[in-house]
């Protein structure tokens, strides 16, 4: 159904959006506390309530068309899956992933001029005989366990150590990630030391398709999280559509994959590869969000591309990235704490954290006042305290809660577009602050001296920030948490 241009103010449309995000921020808290077993049946009613809402308040005809039509295609599933009955906790989680997936569907924006990539590809025989033919040593050979899993394994000349990876164990599954990565980097001569970054592994995540319970069975074969797996559909030939997944990857250096078939990879990958410059890819990946935004006939990126971006290049396994000017007005929001999180769990912490600071200063991301990681940190766990430094890994009832919430970020996400709701996001512009500028830790100097200091810093930021949690109300925490998660 196509709607014509919205009647009402601007302001009203505006204001009625982030009224339904909040909505639907209670709506997914409210389901998801519950256990998995009764989602729908809750999920179902929450539905019917928003449904009446949005008929009493809509400002626009258009709107409110444009949500029933959704909503009952919703209601429909929900209906469904209230009858259907499951066995157990397992079985709940496993159908609400399902679910998930085919309610996401119903929310997906048409593909429009998207650069055609070919996608290149190099048998697994092949990959091993040109890493075996690296000019800087690198090394590799199969080796079967004796639970029956394939493992690569990557010879470092630097380490003087071998690394394993494993093989998916079917041919309906790809690695996507620091896997292919290495392997790129290795068959194209990368700078060695974006190679060495990348080991040894710090986790794996895959693309499948098929049947989403056995690909999670696969998964975990290799030692995948939950999160990890990435279900994606084919196309009528029974394989998925690899130019597709490779457009859709978040930055170019990620654009490659890896099974039993080999290497699939696209040419900006290599450039990537090669040149240690990384770049997010345009792209809307349904359920797994959308990458970059135009404003004012200008690209940039949103607040979770600086930080693939930025994380890329603190670890150093990409050299630099471009930034605009223009760019510096958009905040990173929460994903200092983000990253902070994942480089506290290595024993360099600090240093990460130091050249972290480094970088989002040539970002425009600090403040003023702010001359060290700790300043920035703080401030950001203000903004953010239901934010928990010490979560643990997801299980498999906290990937489905995840998805969740990805499901009413995209809903959220097609909302906008569809109906073409301003974002009210206002940048001031100034003469040349759309021409790209070079991001990386060229000048960056470590400090050994203040190690001390630092690390003291660091426990005093991890108690600080229990602290914060603690002491505000989890009602009022549990919504700021949820909306955003919908917002970033």
């Amino acid at each position: 159904m196509k709607f014509r241009a919205l009647e009402s103010s601007q302001t009203e449309v505006s204001a009625f959006s982030e009224h339904l995000k909040e909505q639907v921020a209670l709506l997914v808290s409210e389901v998801t506390d519950q256990k998995p077993e009764l989602w729908w049946r809750s999920a179902y009613r929450r539905l019917i309530e928003l449904q009446r809402m949005v008929d009493a308040e809509s400002p626009t005809e258009d709107l409110r068309l444009y949500a029933h039509e959704k909503i009952d295609a919703m209601v429909a599933v929900m209906r469904a899956q209230s009858g259907a009955g499951t066995q157990g906790e397992a079985s709940a989680i496993q159908q609400a992933r399902e679910v998930i997936h085919t309610i996401s569907d119903l929310f997906m924006l048409e593909e429009k001029g998207r650069e055609p990539t070919q996608v290149q590809h190099i048998p697994i025989g092949a990959v091993m005989e040109r890493c075996n033919a690296s000019p800087y040593g690198y090394k590799t050979t199969l080796e079967v366990t004796e639970s029956g899993i394939s493992l690569f394994k990557i010879f470092s000349p630097t380490r003087k150590e071998w690394f394993d990876f494993p093989i998916p164990p079917s041919d309906t599954m790809v690695h996507k990630g620091g896997f292919p990565r290495v392997i790129l980097k290795i068959l194209f001569n990368a700078p060695q030391d974006t190679i060495e970054a990348e080991l040894p592994p710090n986790d794996f995540d895959v693309i499948a398709w098929g049947d989403e319970s056995q690909a999670h069975k696969d998964g975990a074969l290799i030692g995948v999280d939950p999160v990890g797996v990435e279900v994606v559909e084919v196309t009528p030939t029974g394989t998925p559509d690899f130019e597709k997944l490779l457009v859709t990857r978040d930055v170019t250096l990620n654009s490659c994959l890896l099974g039993m078939q080999g290497l699939f990879y696209s040419d900006k990958a290599v450039d990537a590869a090669q040149t240690g410059a990384v770049e997010p890819i345009p792209a809307f990946r349904g359920i797994y969000g959308a990458s970059m935004f135009f404003y004012d006939g200008e690209l940039l990126m949103n607040s979770r591309d600086m930080m693939r971006v930025l994380k890329f290049v603190v670890e150093g396994k990409a050299s630099a990235f471009d930034f605009k000017d223009l760019n510096k007005q958009v905040d990173i929001g929460i994903y200092p704490l983000v990253l902070a999180q994942k480089f506290m769990k290595k024993p360099n912490a600090v240093e990460l954290l130091n050249r972290m600071f480094f970088v989002l200063r040539q970002m425009g991301q600090t403040h003023e006042g702010e001359d060290d990681i700790w300043a920035v940190l703080h401030r950001a766990h203000e903004e953010y305290p239901f934010f928990a430094l010490d979560r643990p890994a997801q299980d498999d009832a906290g990937v489905a809660k995840w998805l969740m919430e990805k499901l009413a970020k995209q809903a959220l996400t097609v909302f906008r577009k569809d109906l073409a709701i301003p974002s009210g996001l206002e940048l001031p512009r100034t003469p040349g602050d759309a021409k790209p500028k070079t991001v990386s830790l060229a000048g960056y100097t470590p400090r050994p001296e203040t190690a001390m200091r630092d690390a003291r810093e660091l426990d005093w930021f991890r108690a600080e920030s229990a602290r914060r949690a603690a002491a505000a109300p989890p009602a009022d925490l549990k919504l700021a948490k949820m909306l955003t998660k919908l917002t970033e």
